[in-house]
């Protein structure tokens, strides 16, 4: 990461980031600032040079407490976006996720 883009960084962003320690296993090391980052909403990536970039405020479509519907197995389902559903939007970005239980039932009919 250059310095212009760390500087821009909030304190808590820098605060792990200055935790990078280059005496430990660098891939390790990278893995755990990727935990911690992701821990307070927050992405990064990382080489097999043991270098980190591309850190950046994780987006989401959706906040905490918002509806959204799904289909699964030919069917809409209602849930409630939180901690789950963004593993499960990392896991799987292209998920198709509707606003609406009425999108929802649209898309399922169209398809």
């Amino acid at each position: 990461m250059t310095e212009l883009e760390y500087d821009n960084f909030p304190q808590e962003v820098k605060a792990i980031v200055d935790t990078y320690d280059d005496n430990e296993n660098l891939y390790e090391e990278c893995r755990r600032i990727q935990k911690e980052l992701e821990h307070i909403g927050w992405a990064c990536d990382y080489g097999l040079d043991g270098e980190v970039y591309g850190v950046r405020l994780k987006k989401y479509p959706f906040n905490e407490g918002d509806d959204y519907w799904t289909i699964e197995n030919s069917e809409v389902v209602w849930s409630c976006w939180d901690d789950v559903s963004e593993e499960l939007f990392d896991k799987n970005p292209n998920r198709k996720l509707f606003k609406s239980r009425e999108e929802a039932v649209e898309f399922l009919t169209k398809s």
